[in-house]
């Protein structure tokens, strides 16, 4: 085969191959019910209620929401814990960030937010 034929021929593939991608073809919207989870950070007022829906959903041991000294310093996430709050100290405020897993299609810390903080 000749270097030009080849070439040719791996562009009418490559042509082929965009015009119908069955590779890549987008996910089927029945079976994708979530694509993400938005927190507006502004809104949390640091209650926990999602750790602690976090946990109950997904069978892990449930945190002390009322204690507070869990905001002394910063907090990850792990294997026990998918969704962690942290508290900042900043020059307009105290500011709360949750942190989490983002693997669930259906959060239990969305539902559980008092201040509807979270949108699926």
């Amino acid at each position: 085969m000749r270097r030009r034929d080849f070439i040719a021929a791996a562009g009418a593939t490559a042509a082929d191959l965009i015009a119908s991608p069955s590779w890549a073809a987008a996910p089927d919207r029945e079976s994708t019910e979530f694509s993400g989870v938005l927190v507006n950070i502004s809104r949390c007022t640091g209650c926990r209620k999602c750790e602690e829906a976090c946990a109950e959903t997904n069978d892990l041991p449930a945190p002390d929401i009322h204690d507070k000294s869990v905001f002394e310093h910063e907090r990850t996430t792990d294997p026990g814990r998918f969704t962690v709050v942290n508290r900042y100290e900043t020059s307009a405020g105290t500011l709360y960030v949750k942190r989490q897993c983002m693997h669930c299609n259906q959060p239990g810390c969305a539902a559980a937010c008092l201040v509807q903080a979270m949108k699926k």
